[in-house]
């Protein structure tokens, strides 16, 4: 896995929030990361 356990403890707390890092967590497992803009009545999704 390209995340190490202590990054993975740094997400999982909200210590870590660049792009990136949450996209090298989430691709780890077979993941595909997104990014949604929610305005409650319409959701776009960014990235």
């Amino acid at each position: 896995m390209a995340v190490s356990v202590s990054q993975v403890s740094r997400i999982e707390s909200g210590d870590v929030s660049t792009r990136d890092a949450l996209d090298r967590y989430v691709t780890a497992p077979g993941g595909t990361p997104s990014l949604v803009a929610d305005s409650g009545d319409e959701r776009l999704r960014v990235g």
